[in-house]
C-alpha cells in the first residue's frame, strides 16, 4: 500500500478484499477491511531464533481454525501463537511434539 499506517493499510486493501489480515511481526496481527482494523491481537513474547515458516504456520493455524467455524478473534490469536511457535526453531519445520495432526 505504500504506507506504514496500519489503519490506512487495511482501508486501502479493504477497498479490494472483503477481509484483510496484516501480519505484524513481533507486534501480532489484525483484521479488518474498508472500515479499518476490527481486531489487533498482540504476539506473545518469544525469542525468535529463526523466522523463516512463521508467515506459514500464521496462515494453516488461522485457517483452519476458520475452517471449523471458530470467531475471527480466535482464528488470529491461533495464527498468531503459531507463527510464534514457528520462530523459536530452527528452519521452517514445525516441532512434530507441538504441531501433531490429528484425524
Amino acid at each position: 500500500t505504500g504506507s506504514s499506517d496500519l489503519t490506512l493499510r487495511m482501508q486501502t486493501l479493504g477497498r479490494f478484499y472483503a477481509h484483510v489480515i496484516i501480519k505484524r511481526g513481533a507486534q501480532g496481527a489484525a483484521a479488518g477491511g474498508r472500515n479499518g482494523v476490527s481486531i489487533s491481537l498482540p504476539a506473545p513474547q518469544t525469542v525468535a531464533i529463526d523466522t523463516t515458516g512463521a508467515g506459514d504456520a500464521f496462515a494453516a493455524a488461522f485457517l483452519v481454525a476458520k475452517i471449523r467455524g471458530e470467531k475471527l478473534d480466535i482464528c488470529l490469536k491461533a495464527g498468531i501463537e503459531a507463527g510464534a511457535a514457528a520462530v523459536t526453531l530452527v528452519g521452517g519445520q514445525p516441532d512434530r511434539g507441538v504441531f501433531t495432526p490429528t484425524r
